[in-house]
This record gives structure tokens, sequence and C-alpha cells, in this order.
């Protein structure tokens, strides 16, 4: 039975596609000491596992995008979906470290069908406001998954071993590829399915549109302000401030839920007609405020913690604005070529998250809460420069999903 596409319970669906990334990541943080301790191995040989998931990850969206314009959307999310909840399985069986390895590389491979099919599968029914309203619901319903899943996997761990937690990925990935095939149909057009051109033309003509470029730069360096915190929240909050780790799990899900209030409220905006050009820039200039005046108080001296968690819940308030207006402008002016769209929003998120984040950990060692933040600023304010490239003129679309 088709799900219909207006149905809250199709974002969800949507929503759940894309969840598997953060799902794959956050579920198995608590897990890295007990796989090195099982397989007598290092902590660096088990943090792999998250770093190889993320290489694969990066890598096959572009792959994935330009397949879908040209076959379809639906074969690529099943072959995407099935090779995650495979992949997991073989996680949760793997009898080494170097095969575990190898399963959250491909595991990684897999997931990166959902996150772009979704954003092209909205793309495919919706535009405008529509569009907009919609990606910001999917968003919400991505970042549940950080909120919930470090104690998610405490709680598997606390009832069995590391490898219930990818035995639960299996799981939930099969869900999603049931629920998948016999309620999503088809988005893409019939008409338009095989006419996509060659492999690269889709990126050749997603280049040359100023409005997507603009827009993708600004989603990925908005991320990547946003991710230094992220990646980096344990090394400030237990190293600097001494949490405990139940009190940083708590810490932690209240700072990402500032991305789901941010969604929450563009949506209902957009829901109700607010243009879509100033939200961009207000998102943005928010975000370059709020990490100027953390990174100005971190050069200062120590910071309270009472003072830094509301900045912190600020940015990522701020993304959560900046997320669904940056995708929609990505996709909106390219429909015939969205999958490609969704493939370079994709990558290149993961991208700048990984500079990011790269950069933010060397250089905390020596200068601790300002290294953060001002990997922070540096990233905001590229998004800023980003945003100059978007058009500033363009009337606001209303179209409602098709066949509406």
């Amino acid at each position: 039975m088709r799900i219909p596409p207006q149905s809250p319970l199709f974002v969800i669906l949507l929503g759940a596609m894309s969840a598997m990334p953060p799902l794959a990541t956050d579920l198995g943080l608590p897990a890295l000491g007990h796989i090195a301790t099982a397989f007598h191995t290092t902590a660096g040989l088990s943090g792999l596992t998250i770093s190889l998931f993320m290489a694969g990850f990066a890598a096959t969206p572009l792959i994935y995008g330009p397949l879908s314009d040209r076959y379809g959307r639906k074969p690529v999310l099943m072959t995407g979906l099935l090779v995650f909840a495979l992949a997991s399985l073989l996680c949760a069986l793997a009898p080494s470290i170097e095969t575990l390895l190898i399963a959250r590389l491909l595991e990684g491979a897999g997931a990166g069908a959902g996150i772009t099919m979704a954003f092209a599968i909205v793309r495919d029914l919706f535009s405008g406001n529509a569009a907009r309203t919609r990606l910001s619901m999917v968003t919400v319903v991505i970042n549940f998954a950080p909120v919930i899943a470090p104690s998610l996997g405490a709680a598997i761990l606390a009832l069995t071993d590391w490898r219930g937690i990818y035995a639960a990925l299996a799981v939930i990935a099969f869900i999603v590829v049931v629920v998948s095939f016999f309620g999503y149909g088809e988005s893409r057009d019939p008409e338009t399915v095989g006419s996509s051109g060659s492999l690269i033309s889709g990126y050749r003509r997603l280049l040359g549109n100023r409005a997507c470029v603009g827009n993708f730069l600004v989603y990925g360096f908005g991320f990547g302000s946003a991710f230094a915190y992220i990646s980096g929240s344990s090394l400030v909050l237990i190293g600097l401030y001494h949490v405990t780790p139940a009190q940083y799990a708590l810490l932690f899900a209240c700072t990402a839920l500032g991305i789901v209030f941010g969604a929450t409220i563009n949506g209902w905006l957009s829901a109700r007609g607010a243009h879509h050009l100033p939200m961009l820039p207000m998102g943005i200039g928010c975000l370059i405020l709020v990490t100027a005046i953390l990174t100005a108080l971190s050069l200062t001296g120590s910071v309270r913690l009472t003072v830094v968690m509301p900045l912190f819940f600020l940015v990522t308030f701020c993304f959560g604005i900046i997320a669904p207006n940056a995708s929609h402008g990505t996709l909106d002016p390219i429909p015939e070529v969205a999958g490609v769209g969704a493939a370079v929003l994709a990558s290149f998120q993961m991208i700048c998250a990984a500079v990011s984040s790269a950069i933010a950990s060397l250089l905390f060692v020596e200068f601790g809460l300002a290294a953060i933040a001002t990997v922070m600023l540096v990233f905001a304010i590229a998004a800023g420069l980003a945003c100059l490239v978007v058009p500033r003129q363009g009337k606001p679309h209303t179209v409602e999903a098709a066949g509406a």
C-alpha cells in the first residue's frame, strides 16, 4: 500500500531513510572501547570503524545521484538500503577487526543512498514553499537520531555487547527497506527516466547554475561550522568542563535539539507562505554573530558552562534554519537532475564536516575551546561569502504536491 506524499507518514519515511548515517555513527560511539577489547586491538583501529563508514558515505552519493536521475529513484534507493542492512548484519557477525572495518565501509556506501534519494524525492514531488516545508520536516526527523542514538546505544550495551548495536541497525534498516518497498512508489517522472544525458552532464548543469552552487556551498560550510562543535563536544564538555558521561549525553541532546527547533520554525513559516530569500541570509548572519561571540569569549579566558551551552544551542538552531533553505535552493532550479543536486549536497556536507572536525581536534590540544570556536566562525564566514553567490532576485514558488 502506497503512502500518500502529503501524509506525515511519508515525511517520517523520508526521515528514516536519511537517518541511517547519524544512527550508524552515533549509535556506535559508546561501543568503540568494547570493540577494541573484544578484538584485542588499539583504540585507534577501532576508531577506524567511524572513519571508514564516513569515507564510504561521502563518496557514494556522487554515484547514486546521477544513477537515480537516469534509472529512477526506487531501484537506487532499494539497492543502497539493502547494502546498508546486509553490511550492518555482517558487522554484527564480524569474526575479526578487519572484517568489521570492511563491513563498515560497505555500510557507509549503502547509507549514502538514503539521504540522497530522500532529498531528490522531495524535489520530484514538491516545489517552492511546499518543498521547503517538507525539507524542514525531514530535517526534524533526521536530527532526532543524534538526540536519541547515544542513549539508545548505551541501553543496548547494558543488555548485550557491541554486536547488539549492529544487529539493531540491521533490524532498523530491514524495516525501512520493507516499508520503502511497499510504501514508496517511483517519484521520478517516467517520461524523464533514462533521458538525463550522460552521468557527467548533470554535474555540468549544476555547476553552471549560480543558485545551485551558492546554496550547496552554504549548506556544506554551515554544516562544517555546526559539526566542529558536534565532533568536539565531548572534548569541550567532558575534557574542559568535567561533566559526567550522563550529563554529557543530556547536554548534547539539548544542543542537538537546536536543529530540530530551527527546522520546525522554518517549516512553520514556509507553510504560511514566508518568502524563502530572506531566510537564508538571516540564518547565516545569526550563525556568524553567535560564533563570533563564542570566539571572542573563548579568547578572553575561561567561559562558564552556563554561557557556552546557550551559544552552542544557537549554533545548531541557526543550521536548522539554513539547512532546508539551502537544500531547497540547490534542488529547485534543477528538477530534471535533482539526484545530482542531492548527491553534491550530501558529499560536500561530509567533506566540510571532515575538514572542520579534523582541524578543530588538532588545534584543541593547544588552544582548547578557542580552537573549536574559531573553526566554527571561519566556516560560518565561508557560508556568508558563499551566500553572496546566491541570486537575490526571484519570486516565491507555491507549487503543491504533484498530482495533488
